[in-house]
């Protein structure tokens, strides 16, 4: 197991600055990702693993009006924490880090689903949140495990890290699916397996850049 937590550890460092105090610890042990990545990648494991469960996961057609309105300004409030803090307005902690990022990564995997598997030239009908209660349960849900992060010591470092960086990959995958899809790119058969290489390709990249090209620069 040592092993897998430093490939999260590696995968994580790829993406996060993995400041200690910037970063959850549970069991004395460091998650992969900060607070604030955490929460964004976690959020969006949540959301596709709701998605999943309520056969979502093929929803062509975004929520209403109100509640797309709702899931865009649910990730306000992440922003204005990251932007109050860096410009040193407010002080921040983990606690709002980590529950402003779940509510930013949320409605990222809610658009992700059916911008994927949007039908230009057909009718759109399966609404990938079908109402308001739908979207208050997913929030129930999000808001209860970001506390059970938080206040409950409870032995979750494996669940919470593989989730978020399952979160992680997923949107990197499926954003690129989307664009994939959206051009019209390859044969369709294969665009998954195109934006698995396109995904693994976007890792290497920020490996040669946080490896090599920013160790350069501190050189200077």
């Amino acid at each position: 197991m040592e092993i897998v937590s430093k490939i999260y550890f590696f995968v994580g460092s790829l993406v996060c600055h993995q400041m200690p105090e910037r970063t959850i610890h549970i069991g004395g042990i460091p998650l992969p990702l900060c607070a604030r990545d955490t929460g964004i990648y976690l959020g969006g494991a949540i959301a596709l693993i709701y998605c999943i469960v309520r056969g979502k996961l093929k929803s062509d057609k975004v929520p209403s009006i109100p509640i797309s309105v709702i899931l865009a300004l649910s990730t306000v409030p992440m922003m204005i924490d990251a932007v109050s803090s860096y410009i040193s307005i407010r002080q921040t902690d983990n606690t709002a880090r980590l529950m402003t990022g779940i509510f930013f990564g949320m409605p990222i995997v809610l658009f992700l689903i059916p911008a994927a598997n949007y039908k230009v030239y057909d009718t759109n009908k399966l609404k990938v949140i079908d109402s308001l209660f739908d979207l208050l349960l997913l929030s129930l849900i999000n808001i209860c495990v970001g506390i059970i992060i938080i206040k409950l010591s409870i032995p979750i470092w494996w669940i919470v890290s593989t989730a978020s960086l399952l979160g992680l990959v997923f949107i990197i995958t499926r954003l690129g699916y989307t664009i994939i899809k959206l051009l019209n790119i390859g044969n369709p058969k294969w665009r998954v397996i195109y934006a698995l290489v396109l995904t693994t390709i976007i890792f290497g990249m920020l490996f040669m850049l946080k490896y090599y090209v920013l160790e350069w620069l501190r050189l200077l």
